[in-house]
């Protein structure tokens, strides 16, 4: 499997979409945590969770799926939803 780091919005600019763009940009199948514990950044009260970001095309590349404070307690809410169904599926087996 291929790899690419994905660049920051920081690091790098953003072309506009054109068609010709469009037609070469990858396109993501879906998104998995890294593996790695979440980092807190203390200066912006942001959260930053390491990502596997998973292209059609087979190939993957590392990012970062940042949280402002209220996303946290959003997300930790959704986490602990997902749990709890799945808790509940594998209770009704």
């Amino acid at each position: 499997m291929a790899h690419t780091e994905l660049a920051s919005p920081a690091r790098a600019e953003h072309p506009r979409a054109t068609d010709q763009t469009a037609a070469k940009a990858p396109v993501v199948q879906h998104v998995t945590p890294a593996g790695r514990d979440v980092r807190y950044d203390a200066g912006t009260g942001d959260s930053s969770l390491p990502v596997l970001v998973h292209f059609r095309d087979g190939s993957t590349a590392h990012a970062d799926l940042v949280l402002n404070p209220s996303q946290v307690l959003v997300f930790g809410m959704q986490v602990e939803r997902a749990v709890n169904l799945r808790e509940k599926a594998r209770g009704a087996v």
